[in-house]
């Protein structure tokens, strides 16, 4: 009888369904910015982190599940705009959250060039970001 009561207890088991957890890109060219968003919203979400735009690039064209994308918009070389551009000639963009620590003024001209590409921008932030807004703009998306 014991042994009935655990088969039925994995039985039980199996037919339980977990919710896809989301996973968001956090790209900026600062290491330390990366892992400390990535720690600031681990348990939240799933986390990946790329520090320049062709790392942010591959990761984007080679995992199909992106659900957010966390984009600093002040990096050198192939920077925002650049990285903008190739998202959008993806069949599907995951949507973006624009922040930056040093370049307010570019905030809306970055967010005009996205949109422009048809992709969607939905919250522009300034560094340090909060854990709690960031919380509430992938709160929204879902």
């Amino acid at each position: 009888m014991e042994f009935k009561e655990k088969k039925h207890m994995l039985k039980s088991r199996e037919n339980v369904t977990y919710a896809r957890q989301s996973t968001i890109v956090i790209i900026d060219d600062e290491p330390a910015v990366t892992s400390a968003l990535a720690r600031l919203l681990r348990g939240n979400v799933n986390v990946l982190t790329a520090n320049s735009g062709p790392e942010a690039l591959a990761i984007l064209r080679t995992i199909s599940s992106i659900d957010l994308v966390l984009l600093d918009i002040s990096m050198p070389k192939y920077n925002s705009v650049d990285l903008l551009g190739d998202m959008s000639t993806m069949k599907s963009a995951p949507p973006i959250i624009l922040f930056t620590g040093h370049r307010l003024d570019l905030m809306e001209t970055v967010a005009d060039f996205a949109s422009y590409l048809k992709l969607k921008v939905v919250a522009r932030f300034e560094k340090p970001l909060r854990k709690e807004d960031l919380l509430s703009a992938l709160k929204a998306l879902k």
